[in-house]
């Protein structure tokens, strides 16, 4: 994995505004004693809402590449195109099990907990990249979806890869 201490936590919601809602936004302007005392300790945050433009594979395994890159200036439909044509593939590629495609849906106030922590970087485009085998995942960073791999497509300069180990699975209860 790329480093100890690193922490990648990924959220779906049925709707963008339950987490743009004015309740859950009080609730971060209004963090716990817990929250104030730990949220300190939380550097180089990332926090983005995106939508999700293209899933392909439906299995969770325990490995997740993230890309987060910028499409360069007039090449966001070129860059989105390659990347709808290459994605479906990777599902069926030994070691890798699902891809998706997320693409940022809105930008929030800065928060009380945004606040405590410095502030948190966002992500304009994000590549997910699932599997089963670590150097698969990794392989593709270094590969297919390496800087100068992107750049040639559209992405400006700057993707920023990561490879995360999966800790655990939460979902809901309730029926959707």
């Amino acid at each position: 994995m790329d480093g100890n201490n690193a922490y990648f936590v990924l959220y779906e919601t049925v709707a963008l505004d339950t987490v743009t809602s004015v309740p859950y936004l009080e609730r971060l302007d209004n963090p716990t004693p817990w929250s104030r005392k730990i949220m300190p300790h939380h550097r180089n945050m990332v926090r983005s809402l995106c939508r999700v433009e293209s899933s392909f594979g439906a299995a969770v395994a325990q490995v997740m590449l993230t890309v987060r890159f910028s499409p360069q200036a007039g090449a966001r439909e070129r860059l989105k195109k390659w990347l709808l044509e290459f994605l479906p593939s990777l599902p069926s590629r030994k070691g890798l099990v699902a891809a998706h495609l997320l693409i940022d849906a809105a930008r929030t106030q800065l928060t009380a907990e945004q606040k405590i922590r410095g502030g948190d970087a966002t992500a304009d485009w994000v590549v997910l990249v699932n599997g089963y085998d670590t150097d698969a995942v990794a392989g593709m960073a270094v590969n297919e979806l390496a800087q100068e791999n992107l750049a040639a497509h559209g992405a400006a300069p700057g993707a920023i890869p990561r490879v995360y180990g999966l800790a655990y699975q939460l979902y809901s209860s309730r029926e959707q």
